[in-house]
């Protein structure tokens, strides 16, 4: 139920994204390669997930579980654009 709700939350932040992107930053092309940014931030996303929900049966509060997998996920994304 989480990791749905979570896709479902990524998903509905790309129309703002588009709005910002077209009304605000005034960029008038969307190219392919834009469109397949999408799988991309949802592979992020679920990462996320999992890795909230990973550390939320580990730790007994949620300010730190909050706080754990932001750490690994940040960790994770930095050393998977570096290679």
């Amino acid at each position: 139920f989480l990791a749905v709700v979570g896709m479902l939350e990524i998903l509905l932040s790309l129309p703002v994204a588009f709005v910002i992107y077209r009304e605000i930053l005034g960029f008038q092309s969307f190219n392919m390669l834009n469109s397949m940014s999408l799988f991309v931030v949802l592979a992020i996303g679920a990462d996320d997930i999992q890795r909230c929900l990973a550390h939320a049966q580990i730790t007994p509060s949620v300010r730190h579980s909050i706080i754990s997998a932001s750490v690994a996920s940040t960790t994770s994304l930095s050393i998977s654009s570096v290679c």
